[in-house]
């Protein structure tokens, strides 16, 4: 929900992700699926239906982030997510994965097998270019 914005899509996030699951791996295997790993395609499902959304609708949005009000914060948050679906997926997840889901640069480190001060500057180039989306 978070990723996509609206329950309908989430709906569909979920549904993805547990069919690729069972489709994937046979019954007594399930039990080894770790939050991680479903965190991980949650997210990345969630960025898949993100793009869809992008390449079917390119108009740019008119407003921008200096407005105040409900409306602006609804408009900044579309704009989150289509920028989002702009970015190389790795970078949209490790993104997600660290300001919606609320993991550690070091959980993300030990996640992504980076070190620590890579998910550091990686965050920062990704904060930086999901910036350079959203005001143009």
């Amino acid at each position: 929900m978070r990723v996509t914005g609206n329950a309908a899509d989430a709906e569909d996030v979920l549904q993805t992700v547990f069919m690729r699951i069972l489709n994937l791996m046979p019954a007594p295997a399930l039990e080894s699926i770790s939050g991680s790993y479903l965190r991980r395609a949650a997210t990345n499902a969630g960025i898949d239906i993100l793009r869809q959304r992008t390449s079917r609708s390119e108009s740019p949005l008119e407003g921008g982030p200096d407005h105040a009000g409900p409306a602006s914060t609804a408009l900044l948050k579309e704009q989150m997510r289509r920028a989002l679906g702009r970015l190389d997926p790795e970078d949209a997840q490790l993104f997600v994965l660290r300001n919606l889901e609320g993991l550690s640069y070091d959980e993300l480190a030990e996640q992504f097998a980076v070190e620590r001060g890579t998910v550091a500057s990686r965050l920062h180039r990704i904060r930086q270019s999901l910036l350079k989306l959203i005001t143009r």
